[in-house]
C-alpha cells in the first residue's frame, strides 16, 4: 500500500486544546508492528500542543497504515511521523521516540530514535527541563 502524504495526514484526526494560554505536555504510547523488522516497534509521541489535540486512536491508525509503507531504517519512519505530527497539529514543541522491541524482551529496545521539533521563538525551558530530566 502506497498512500500519498495526504491520505497519510488525513488518518491524523485531531481535536481543539481546551487551553490555550497554558503550556501543558500531553504523553501518547503505543505500538505497531513493522513488517520488515522482527520486533515490534514502540512509540512515543510527547508534544506541547498550541491550538490541537491528537486522537491516539488516530495514531494508532496511521501508524498501521504507515508500517504498510517501504522505509530504509527507523529513524526515516520517526522522521515522517514527526513532520506528519507537526504538519497536523502545529505543536509548540515534539518529540517523537521509536524503539525496537527484541522479540526476546518486552522491556529493552533493541534500538531507539528520539527526533524532536519546536515552533519558531517558542521556549519554556522551565517546563522542558523538568519534563526531560525525568
Amino acid at each position: 500500500m502506497n498512500m500519498d502524504l495526504h491520505e497519510r495526514r488525513n488518518l491524523l484526526n485531531t481535536s481543539a486544546t481546551p487551553e490555550t494560554r497554558r503550556d501543558f505536555i500531553v504523553v501518547l504510547r503505543t505500538r505497531f508492528t513493522w513488517p520488515d523488522e522482527s520486533s515490534g516497534v514502540s512509540v512515543r509521541v510527547r508534544y506541547i500542543p498550541d491550538r490541537q489535540l491528537l486522537s491516539i486512536q488516530s495514531l494508532e491508525t496511521y501508524l498501521a497504515a504507515l508500517a504498510e509503507e517501504a522505509f530504509r531504517s527507523l529513524e526515516a519512519v520517526a522522521t515522517v511521523v514527526l513532520d506528519d505530527i507537526n504538519n497536523e497539529i502545529v505543536p509548540r514543541w515534539a518529540q517523537i521516540t521509536m524503539s525496537t522491541i527484541p522479540q526476546d524482551s518486552a522491556t529493552v529496545p533493541g534500538h531507539e530514535v528520539i527526533v524532536e521539533d519546536r515552533q519558531p521563538n517558542w521556549d519554556n525551558p522551565e517546563l522542558l527541563s523538568r519534563f526531560l530530566t525525568s
